[in-house]
């Protein structure tokens, strides 16, 4: 097989809410264009080589509406006292308890589409998905309903955590999260992304994406949790730009899914820049974990590190491809960027 024949999940373009900005609307219309032109993925793809593209059926998955919500709530547990905690099941915000400082603005982004339109603009995924799943960005971006949006002025610090629980509750139901953080100059925010399903059967779907935006000097810390049953498959696109001195850390942990495919872009776009991209990863039985990440270096005198870790049980799988690439070079390791990955495997 060469190319898998790819039903759309949906049967139509999405109709964005008449409430939402014209821009938003504009960016969703094209982005379902693009969803249909882009070829699906093919084996013969370099960055789907190794990959087991049966897995890109998504012909069988909807949307579906909270349901369960006191329950749900009841079991998002995490970090200890974070400053913030949002739920969202199936993309519905049903629970919100927030103790942030001043200088912080931390809103539904459909909330904050209208409230703060100018702000999210400039930030909205801002730039060229170009790990292999540009088809699912753009799927993504014309469903998207909802999400978290991050602002820290400049010279705040947030002390504890923002914290986000994403559900699915539902056979076969698919979900859009979306995390949109910028950081000011000389900031500091940590923000944590958790991925679970309601209950260990129901097969899901996430199509995830997060945008960090860090400013001059500040600090963004973002970490993803990977929790799904072991019937669920997930896509998770995480775009990291760093300005000038800025420091960024992207956490990766996968426990859950059948199937999870991480892509990881970090874009230091300026000098003194730092981006630190981790992840552990713990799969068994037939779980199927696929990564890959890109350090670009678009300003001299930046500085990236990676560092991957596989523990492997049973009859499980994970595969790993990484790119550093420096300012008007093709494909080449600089001394102010290390990358380095390990795989360790057990067998009971």
């Amino acid at each position: 097989m060469t190319t898998l024949e790819m039903p759309s999940l949906l049967e139509s373009a999405p109709v964005t809410p008449a409430y939402l900005p014209a821009w938003f609307a504009a960016r969703q219309q094209a982005a379902w264009k693009r969803y249909l032109k882009i070829p699906a993925p093919k084996r013969g793809d370099e960055t789907w080589r190794f990959s087991s593209i049966k897995q890109l059926d998504f012909s069988a998955f909807q949307k579906a509406a909270a349901s369960g919500v006191k329950e749900l709530i009841a079991r998002s547990s995490g970090l200890d006292s974070p400053a913030a905690k949002f739920i969202f099941i199936n993309d519905e915000l049903v629970h919100v308890d927030s103790n942030l400082p001043e200088g912080v603005i931390c809103l539904p982004l459909a909330e904050a589409l209208v409230s703060h339109s100018d702000l999210v603009q400039a930030h909205f995924m801002k730039q060229e998905t170009r790990l292999g799943s540009a088809k699912f960005a753009a799927l993504h971006e014309a469903s998207l309903t909802n999400g978290l949006f991050v602002h820290v002025s400049a010279n705040v610090e947030v002390e504890g955590s923002i914290e986000i629980h994403h559900w699915i509750k539902g056979e076969n139901t698919v979900i859009f999260p979306h995390t949109l953080i910028v950081t000011g100059k000389s900031s500091k925010v940590l923000v944590v992304d958790i991925f679970h399903s309601a209950d260990d059967t129901s097969p899901g779907l996430a199509i995830a994406f997060n945008d960090l935006c860090a400013g001059p000097n500040s600090k963004l810390d973002y970490v993803a949790i990977q929790a799904f049953n072991e019937v669920t498959r997930v896509i998770q696109i995480n775009e990291t730009a760093a300005a000038r001195d800025a420091s960024t850390t992207g956490f990766i942990l996968n426990t859950g899914a059948s199937w999870a495919r991480n892509e990881s872009l970090s874009r230091l776009e300026g000098s003194g820049s730092r981006s630190d991209m981790l992840s552990v990863s713990i799969p068994a039985h037939e779980q199927e974990y696929d990564q890959r990440t890109f350090q670009h270096h678009v300003s001299e005198g930046a500085y990236s590190d990676l560092l991957y870790k596989n523990s492997l049980y049973d009859d499980s799988r994970t595969i790993f491809s990484g790119l550093t690439r420096a300012r008007n070079c093709s494909a080449v390791t600089r001394p102010d960027a290390t990358a380095a990955s390990s795989s360790e495997t057990f067998f009971a």
